[in-house]
């Protein structure tokens, strides 16, 4: 089993409240269902957490926006790609946790060392992108009742 949860699943980012909820759900599931399989020694089920950073697609332009500022991912982002390579690797070769690009490995590292100064640097990071520099936007209620640009 392979389920796409988020750094955001770990460290929480303000104004995502929601999203960091989801995302700390599924790290928690796939937490307990890698414990069961163990405690009854069943070796063969794996399941795997990958721990996406932001990705360079479309989502938010499609995403519904009440913050008048451009919907921008938290830096950095990485290619689509990476994702699904990473995906069709996990098929063939489980891993517990993946952390995505060498940024998600050191975020994941600094957490345990000092996870105070973490939050405030994604508190910090989060504010700077999405509200100080980016640009403005007008409402919308995004792709939820009709596609984009209709």
């Amino acid at each position: 089993m392979i389920n796409v949860a988020s750094v955001i699943g770990k460290i929480p980012a303000p104004f995502h409240a929601s999203y960091a909820a989801a995302r700390f759900g599924i790290v928690g599931l796939c937490d307990t269902l890698r414990q069961e399989p163990r405690e009854e020694q069943v070796e063969s089920n794996r399941v795997c957490t990958v721990m996406r950073m932001a990705h360079d697609t479309e989502f938010f332009e499609h995403a519904a926006n009440y913050a008048v500022h451009q919907g921008v991912p938290i830096p950095p982002t990485y290619d689509p790609q990476v994702r699904i390579d990473t995906l069709v690797r996990l098929v063939v070769e489980p891993e517990d946790e993946v952390n995505f690009g060498w940024q998600g490995v050191i975020a994941n590292v600094l957490l345990h060392l000092m996870p105070g100064a973490v939050e405030k640097f994604m508190a910090f990071n989060t504010e700077k992108a999405q509200f100080k520099e980016a640009p403005p936007a007008p409402e919308t209620s995004g792709a939820v009742h009709r596609p984009s640009g209709s």
